[in-house]
């Protein structure tokens, strides 16, 4: 017979009380054919309106071998007593069926697929009943008579007035093992669950062991009620009747749906991982997946595992059973803790397992744990029980606690209705010495009516560091804030490094970026940004108890905010007394602190114990502004030059040296004026704003020279700037400084022109630049520099002489040049120059040269040096035909001669090729010869025509004869002279030409 499919059929309504009795979407009465594809829809007029039996899809002969696939039943409406989507009488497949149940009642049996042939030995895969809403009594994705296994069936149960008695993934009346089904529940009422379950039957419809299994099975509970205070409930993972050879293992139950949400009541229902009667472990698995889960009881399980969501967090319960404890003793190592899902707040205790009989949680192996064993993890878990009994023994417990705190990478909003410890909240907090608090953020969007003592961007409770935490207050809602830390420590000698405040709304009494309160601690590069919001008390970059301590380098930037009365403290040692120390601007105890004021209008109390103040104004601030009124000593800027002309004269061969200032400057500049020319800058310390080393107005900008050792920059640097002239020939050279430290959109620049930018260098020797290097640069309105790569200018040079040297991007070079200090070895592997942008970078057309310090170890053929490198998983593009003979020289004697390639898709190293003697070393030689000759000859003179001299001008001195000359005392003057012409060989040859003279007394 040929297959069935696809037919549609619809019943709207019946004739009478039995008509008719049964509908089909297509029916295969033959011994072969396929049944697929088919739907039956009962959608009647009135509820009570019956139809005795609807199939999807149906193979009624015993012989057929067809398949039963994809067929499908809808229930709309009316009264059926069974409902299938797919059914054989048959031995072929029975898959991918469907029940579609959306309303009305089945007072009988709803399967996805039925297979009734206990000879049939084919699996039943994908069959399923998807109940919205209406009243069944047993519901299964697929039934089985057969022998084959069922597997992948599932029951979707939900809807609010949805109830049915029985739900089962698959169920197995025969030998079938049951794997892999599962029962999904969202909302509605039942009074049994069963993820797969399997048993058998014999003719008088007794229920007899089976040899079938049941494994793998699955129950998500999210929603609905199992059980009600008259009849209790039962929820299996799997089920069997435990005959000879029959087992069940590895099912799951998961109360709570993977988003942590839960809305089931499960008070009156016993959850089982099996119906086994013994201890054996079977593998079975609770996974608690939601808060204020309460049962009746659990069993039969092996493996509890919790996996907190955003949702849980501090003070919360997972799971609460009602009667007894785990129904055996559970391996404690087998209690697991998931955090990974957590975005509130992570710091807290969470109790995971509470029993209502006390003492019913029975453990073996038990020892308090710390569940974070891999020393890169950013968390602290403790695993304990309320008693806390001895390590390694069986002992009983109430409750099962965790106690968690992430003490790096967290980030997480607090709104006030998250739970707090105290009154205080945190973005990270470490419990545990060692554990740097770092990285962590908490933005605090809103708070309670109440408010909160403390919030913190990162919290040390140990004896631990603190370092690049944030606090972002954005609003306090009707409450404030008594402190805002950036990042806090108890620990002795310990460290709170570049912690961030930043308010831009609410109500805060006092904010501290970093806070030291141990003895000989540090705090340091701390941040306090108001740019909003009110603050009425401390505004400090950084605090301690202790003088023993330093806090140095912070910095406090007004920007915004009602600040009236506050007071702004770059540092606050406070003594025990609570009164805080006022320290000179040149105490070492708040060296580099910081003011910045970027607004107008602004009114503090009183500026204390900063060294520098920077006033940088916003557009928003006119002629005639008052930035910040203050009722104490405070405030400073200036614009600083070598030479000034604010005429047509040219400045030229001016300089000024800045090592150090109580406060920072605007503008530090060579020489200004309409042309500018070999003016210099050298900073040592101290803090600029922009530097120039010449400014020229109308003419050229030339052979201006900036140096920076030390100190702080903050924005642009110049070698050169010319206004509409050239910027050519200038020099910038700047040691080991960190430049634009995280400042972003600035700018290293040699010339800046209105068109010619030629033959400029700038020179880094383990320089860090926040910003961009440009050799040459033009103006660009649309950038947000506000200049450009100059695409027209001519051999300027980017030259490394130090390795580690960083920078986030260079243009407008032409040439890039390594100088290999003498301190670098072949074993060196940390590139010359690394560009921190995060970007592609092409450098075709770009000469690269090396040079070798000439007291350099001696490097050996084959020896390689990272010149450039780039970001990991970014390219670095050169010439197609990389120019890779590159000779650079040691001293005057060795020549090396490097290939240059690149290494990855990123990096640009130089690998010696070649080291051979240069043949001009020969000129020393030579040298040395002839000047030997001219030696030799003047010996020559001295040992024959100079004694000769000098005996004739002894015997001068006689006068009188013989009989006088004992008697003359005198010294007689004596002259020899001689010349050369002398021609040497030395492999080639030396010609010497020289003229000699001896000169002395004789007696």
């Amino acid at each position: 017979m040929s297959p069935t499919w696809p037919g549609l059929l619809t019943v709207k309504g019946v004739h009478g009380a039995d008509d008719p009795k049964y509908a089909y979407g297509g029916r295969n009465e033959g011994t072969t054919g396929d049944v697929t594809a088919n739907t039956v829809t009962s959608d009647m007029a009135n509820a009570a309106d019956l139809v005795e039996e609807v199939y999807g899809g149906m193979a009624s002969a015993e012989d057929n071998t067809g398949a039963v696939d994809h067929n499908t039943a809808n229930m709309k409406n009316g009264t059926t007593h069974l409902l299938y989507g797919g059914y054989t009488f048959g031995k072929g497949a029975v898959t991918n069926n469907k029940v579609q149940f959306d309303d009305g009642t089945s007072t009988g049996y709803v399967a996805g697929g039925y297979l009734d042939n206990t000879d049939s030995t084919v699996e039943m895969t994908g069959n399923k009943v998807v109940f919205t809403n209406g009243t069944a009594a047993e519901l299964a994705g697929a039934d089985s008579n057969g022998k084959g296994k069922l597997s992948g069936n599932t029951v979707d149960f939900g809807g609010a007035a949805s109830t049915a008695e029985i739900l089962r993934g698959a169920l197995a009346e025969n030998e079938a093992a049951v794997e892999g089904n599962g029962v999904t529940m969202t909302a509605g009422t039942t009074e049994s669950v069963y993820g797969g379950a399997t048993y058998m039957t014999d003719p008088s419809n007794n229920l007899v062991g089976g040899n079938g299994r049941a494994e793998k099975n699955t129950v998500a509970i999210t929603g609905g009620t199992i059980g009600t205070t008259m009849q209790a409930a039962n929820v299996y993972g799997g089920k069997t009747t435990e005959g000879p050879g029959s087992g069940t293992t590895d099912n799951v139950v998961n109360p709570g749906a993977e988003d942590g949400t839960y809305a089931a009541d499960l008070t009156n229902a016993q959850v089982h991982g099996d119906n086994s009667t013994d201890s054996t472990a079977n593998n079975n698995v609770l996974n608690v997946r939601g808060k204020d889960i309460t049962v009746k009881s659990v069993d039969n399980f092996d493996k509890y595992n919790f996996k907190l969501k955003g949702n849980i967090g501090g003070g919360d319960t997972m799971l609460t059973l009602k009667n007894g404890g785990f129904g055996r003793e559970i391996d404690w190592n087998n209690v697991s803790v998931d955090t990974r899902g957590q975005t509130g707040n992570p710091n807290g205790e969470v109790t995971l397992i509470k029993a209502d009989t006390a003492n019913a949680l029975k453990f073996k192996n038990y020892d308090v744990r710390d569940l974070v064993n891999d020393p890169n993890a950013d968390y602290e878990a403790i695993l304990r029980t309320d008693t806390d009994k001895g390590a390694g023994s069986v002992h009983s417990a109430t409750t099962v606690k965790l106690s968690t705190s992430r003490f790096r990478k967290s980030s997480w909003t607090y709104d006030g209705t998250n739970p707090v410890t105290n009154g205080e909240v945190a973005g990270g907090v470490s419990r545990r010495d060692g554990h740097t608090a770092e990285g962590n953020t908490l933005t605090i969007a809103s708070t309670a009516t109440t408010g909160l003592n403390a919030a913190y961007g990162g919290k040390a409770e140990a004896a631990s560091d603190v370092r690049d935490n944030w606090v972002v207050v954005e609003g306090t809602g009707s409450g404030t804030i008594a402190n805002a830390i950036g990042g806090a420590t108890v620990k002795a000698g310990g460290v709170a490094e570049k912690n961030h405040v930043l308010i831009k709304g609410g109500t805060v009494t006092n904010a501290m970026g970093g806070s030291v309160s141990g003895a000989n601690a540090l705090a340091t590069g701390n941040e306090v940004t108001v740019e909003g919001g009110t603050v009425t008390g401390q505004i400090v970059g950084g605090y301690t108890h202790e003088l023993t301590s330093s806090s140095n380098g912070n910095t406090v930037t007004l920007g915004g905010g009602t600040l009236t009365g506050a007071e702004v403290w770059g540092t606050s040692y406070v003594n025990t007394s609570n009164q805080a120390s006022v320290l000179g601007s040149s105490d070492a105890q708040i060296a580099g602190n910081t003011l910045n004021v970027t607004a107008k209008n602004l009114e503090v109390k009183k500026v204390r114990n900063f060294e520098k103040y920077t006033f940088t104004p916003t557009n928003a601030v006119q002629n005639g502004d008052t930035m910040l009124t203050l009722s104490a000593a405070g405030g400073g800027g200036g614009l600083v030059y070598g030479g000034k002309s604010d005429g047509t004269s040219a400045v030229k061969g001016n300089g000024v040296l800045m090592d150090g200032a109580a406060a920072p400057v605007d503008t530090l500049t060579g020489g200004y004026g309409a042309s500018a020319e070999s003016n210099r800058v050298e900073l040592k310390d101290g803090t600029a704003h922009v530097v120039y080393g010449g400014d020229a107005t109308t003419g050229d900008a030339i052979k201006n020279i900036v140096t920076i050792t030390g100190g702080t920059v903050t924005d642009n640097i110049y070698g050169g700037q010319s206004r509409t002239g050239a910027a050519s020939e200038n020099i910038v050279d700047i040691g080991a400084v960190h430049i634009q430290n995280g400042i972003a959109n600035k700018a290293v620049v040699g010339g800046y022109a209105a068109a010619v930018t030629d033959h400029n260098t700038i020179h880094l020797r383990g320089t860090e630049i926040d910003g961009i290097v440009l050799g040459g640069a033009i103006e660009d309105t649309a950038s947000p520099l506000g200049m450009k790569a100059n695409p027209d200018g001519k051999d300027n040079t980017l030259a490394i002489h130090a390795a580690g040297t960083k920078i986030a991007d260079f243009a407008g070079v032409q040439n890039l040049h390594f100088y290999v200090p003498e301190e670098r070895t072949a074993a060196d592997t940390i590139p010359m120059l690394t560009l921190t942008a995060n970007a592609d970078k092409d450098i075709r057309g770009v000469k690269v040269g090396i040079g070798i310090a000439g007291d350099h170890s001696v490097l050996a053929k084959g020896d390689t040096i990272s010149l450039l490198k780039i970001a990991d998983g970014k390219t670095l593009t050169t010439d197609a035909e990389l120019k890779n003979e590159t000779t650079g020289m040691q001293g005057v004697s060795m020549r090396y001669r490097f290939n240059l390639a690149r290494q990855g898709d990123n990096e640009l190293i130089a690998t010696v090729s070649d080291t051979d003697l240069n043949p001009q070393t020969k000129s020393l030689v030579e040298t040395r010869a002839a000047s030997a000759a001219l030696i030799n000859s003047g010996a020559d003179l001295l040992a024959g025509g100079g004694m000769n001299a000098a005996v004739n001008a002894a015997d001068a001195g006689t006068g009188a004869g013989a009989q006088s000359t004992a008697n003359d005392q005198t010294y007689h003057l004596l002259a020899a002279q001689s010349g050369s012409a002398v021609r040497l060989d030395t492999g080639s040859h030396v010609d010497a030409k020289g003229w000699n003279l001896n000169l002395g007394f004789a007696r």
